[in-house]
């Protein structure tokens, strides 16, 4: 029974002086969020909404009344390797 106790409190300890990673929220990850936010609030008050960036590495985007957006473009993440694509029209986003 003590010998599972001390080795019960050895893991504990051992839990408090691991690293934890931390990850940091880049643009990549935030920018669907604050899209589909922008999005949604033009539709709801019925009026022009724009899409900032955090860290301005995203162009504004500029949405109508109606949630749709005023220019389709494609973005690009180098860091994660990865394109959206916003669509004409209703804003779709496409991940590649």
């Amino acid at each position: 029974m003590e010998v599972c106790l001390v080795i019960l409190c050895l893991s504990v300890l051992t839990l408090f002086t691991l690293p934890h990673p931390h990850q940091e929220a880049d643009s990549f990850h935030t920018f669907p969020d604050a899209y589909l936010k922008a999005q949604s609030e033009a539709i709801r008050r019925a009026e022009y909404a724009t899409c900032f960036s955090e860290d301005g590495s995203v162009p504004d985007i500029t949405f109508n009344e109606k949630g749709n957006v005023n220019k389709a473009m494609t973005l690009h993440f180098e860091k994660h390797r990865t394109s959206v694509i916003i669509e004409l029209g209703g804003g779709r986003l496409v991940f590649r």
